[in-house]
């Protein structure tokens, strides 16, 4: 309670021995001690403003422009490497498939093609010499390659295909298991954040 309302009540209790001058410096001593608290909040605030700029100043010219300097070149130059070889695997991929599509155009004309059925398959593939469907199934693409490359880049995916080399298929098996337990990982420092 502030003095001056303290005196108040005093008065309204009814205590005489309350003077005018008491009200007039208990409503003084109020006024001055809010004062006093709006400038001590005024303080804070502008501390806490210069600790803000400072922290800002240091975060610009240190992490940001540490930031905003790096060289891109060597990510320029990787990612113009990946179009080049996206746009190459995307049309040697499309002259493959057409030259499929021929073969098989050209073995249903001459009454060659049929449907065969492989281990897992639940719908026919058509052979187009059934007799060597190990190796059409051997040279045979189907699917998004360039799609497939990304997710397997990114360690995602992983499936075998025609178009993966041993080495290449084992590097990627390598980064999916080291992918997966780096999730496995998160997720046991997620479980046990939440306990």
């Amino acid at each position: 309670m502030s003095v001056f309302e303290e005196l108040k009540a005093r008065v309204i209790a009814g205590d005489s021995k309350v003077t005018p001058k008491q009200l007039a410096e208990g409503r003084a001593a109020d006024e001055l001690a809010e004062f006093l608290a709006l400038s001590d909040k005024r303080e804070s605030e502008e501390r806490e403003a210069r600790e803000r700029k400072e922290a800002q100043d240091a975060f610009i010219a240190g992490e940001y422009e540490d930031f905003m300097t790096t060289d891109l070149d060597p990510l320029r130059e990787a990612y113009a490497d990946a179009v080049r070889a996206i746009a190459k695997l995307y049309t040697l991929a499309q002259e493959r498939r057409r030259a499929q599509s021929e073969i098989r155009r050209k073995a249903a004309k001459l009454e060659l093609i049929q449907a065969v059925y492989g281990p897992s398959a639940s719908a026919p593939h058509r052979v187009p010499v059934p007799d060597d469907r190990k190796r059409w199934m051997e040279q045979y693409i189907a699917g998004d390659y360039v799609k497939r490359a990304v997710l397997e880049g990114e360690g995602r995916q992983l499936r075998g295909h025609v178009l993966h080399t041993d080495e290449v298929f084992n590097e990627l098996q390598e980064r999916a298991e080291a992918n997966k337990e780096a999730a496995a990982e998160h997720g046991r420092i997620l479980r046990e954040s939440v306990k």
